[in-house]
């Protein structure tokens, strides 16, 4: 098994943009970034950080295999990070990937949560999430409630 902390990383390319929630008008961000694998291109993130009603949650879209070029292989999975009426802290829950954005090929195949937790690749999804959730300087305040 592998050490994801180790082998994955942010590129230094990454952005945050400030938007009106289209929902509440109220702000909120967008966090768009790369993340690498042993220092290769790995996959790209779209995360929409949303306060709604004194709830923080986030939407995270990570398209893998952004590196192919070309290649059939590119898929979007999303998911929700936020409370469950139930749970104890923050749960991610997988989503209808890409679901608020219009059909790009950038995206690859958005999949469906039916589709995405049938994939193969569903726990590369998970481990980009992961590190993503623990290193974001944006993101991690976010879903802990502290921004």
């Amino acid at each position: 098994m592998h050490n994801v902390r180790v082998s994955l990383a942010f590129d230094p390319e990454r952005s945050v943009d400030e938007l009106e929630c289209a929902d509440c008008a109220g702000v909120s961000r967008l966090v768009r970034g790369q993340l690498t694998w042993f220092g290769e291109p790995h996959a790209v993130f779209i995360a929409g950080c949303h306060h709604h009603d004194g709830v923080h949650d986030v939407l995270i879209d990570v398209i893998l295999g952004w590196a192919r070029d070309g290649d059939d292989d590119r898929i979007t999975v999303g998911c929700r990070v936020g409370p469950v009426e139930g749970q104890q802290g923050p749960i991610a829950t997988v989503v209808d990937a890409a679901a608020s954005y219009s059909d790009d090929p950038e995206w690859g195949r958005k999949l469906t949560r039916s589709q995405a937790l049938a994939d193969q690749r569903i726990m590369e999804f998970w481990d980009a999430v992961d590190f993503v959730l623990v290193h974001d300087p944006t993101i991690r305040p976010h879903v802990y409630g502290i921004d």
